[in-house]
């Protein structure tokens, strides 16, 4: 049974607890804390109303660094490294290097912030010197994130010393700008739609044919996205994307390199996405800094309903002292409704507080 067989509601505490765990979180790391001394640490929850129904503690951990240059990189990578990491990097984006160089397809699924995108500019790097005429694509579920990482790629390129345009492709730019683009960039970042909804619906393109013949690597970020209906709907869209690029290619093989949140089997997640195996860097491997965490599942007063009960929350959290604080909801139109409500509740210190 999946984690998405139930509601974390309809679960008692330690069997939610139990199945948080079972998604990304180090169980050596992992310990329960007594609701007393967590209300005391977070007294804002019993002035509210919300009831603490569990709390737990995950460890905080230094940085690990290790030294990359033994890496059989290209020469513009190390020197990428050198310039954006001059300390040195975390053991598991080492060992995702081992594991593209040697040629497998690599899924880092480590924390947040634990420097996964590095490992795509690096690989992209190591593919386009190693090849003046190969492409990349770069794959990101949403345009907010792919319009994020276009000036990334840039500046990544352009501290290993390499004039290789990036450009992106989305449903607003005009087919006269998308041929000038796939002509132009070695390096083009895509959303899925437009993949299906473009450039797949257009093989008999001579440029489109073009392009797919030189792309090497294909970089895919956020797969943990990719479930349901949409997981599905994916997985035959990068077959069919494997399937164009082999054949525009000669019988190349298109390699892969993805990043994930934790999740659990992310092995058995990504074959079904593919059809192929990955080498996967997970948590076990993670040497990224992370401060202790507090994990509180706490239920909402009696009556309220969420469109009140959180945005309460919101502006408590913003009156703790030196707090800052960052909310996940299930949508974009579920955060604008939120936003809209602090924003027309908000007041003073409050208001600015959740604005800035």
């Amino acid at each position: 049974m999946s984690y998405r067989d139930h509601s974390p509601m309809d679960l008692d505490p330690p069997e939610r607890f139990r199945r948080l765990d079972e998604f990304g979180a180090a169980r050596e790391k992992l310990r329960e804390v007594p609701l007393e001394r967590a209300l005391e640490r977070h007294p804002f929850l019993s002035r509210i109303g919300w009831k603490l129904e569990f709390a737990g503690q995950l460890a905080g951990r230094p940085a690990e660094i290790v030294d990359p240059s033994g890496l059989p990189l290209h020469p513009a990578v190390h020197r990428y490294l050198r310039a954006a990491y001059p300390h040195g990097i975390y053991r598991h984006q080492h060992l995702a290097f081992q594991a593209f160089a040697a040629g497998e397809d690599v899924c880092l699924a480590t924390g947040t912030a634990s420097g996964k995108s590095m490992a795509f500019y690096a690989a992209g790097i190591d593919a386009l010197a190693r090849d003046a005429g190969a492409r990349i694509i770069a794959i990101y579920p949403l345009k907010a994130l792919a319009r994020e990482q276009e000036d990334r790629w840039r500046q990544a390129l352009h501290m290993a010393g390499l004039d290789a345009p990036v450009g992106r492709i989305e449903g607003g730019v005009a087919p006269p700008e998308r041929d000038r683009l796939l002509r132009r960039c070695r390096v083009i970042l895509f959303t899925p739609d437009v993949i299906h909804a473009w450039l797949l619906s257009s093989l008999s393109s001579p440029r489109v044919k073009e392009f797919l013949r030189a792309v090497r690597l294909a970089v895919v970020d956020e797969v943990h996205v990719y479930t349901g209906v949409f997981g599905s709907n994916a997985a035959y869209l990068f077959r069919r994307l494997q399937h164009a690029a082999q054949a525009a290619g000669g019988g190349q093989r298109l390699r892969f390199l993805a990043a994930s949140a934790t999740i659990a089997q992310p092995e058995d997640h990504l074959r079904a996405l593919f059809a192929r195996p990955f080498r996967v860097v997970g948590p076990a491997h993670d040497t990224s800094p992370r401060h202790e965490l507090d994990i509180l599942m706490v239920r909402p007063p009696e009556g309220q309903d969420l469109n009140t009960a959180v945005p309460d929350l919101f502006r408590a959290l913003a009156r703790e002292p030196g707090a800052r604080f960052i909310a996940f909801v299930d949508s974009r139109r579920q955060t604008e409704q939120l936003a809209a409500i602090v924003a027309r509740g908000g007041a003073g210190d409050d208001e600015a507080a959740l604005t800035s």
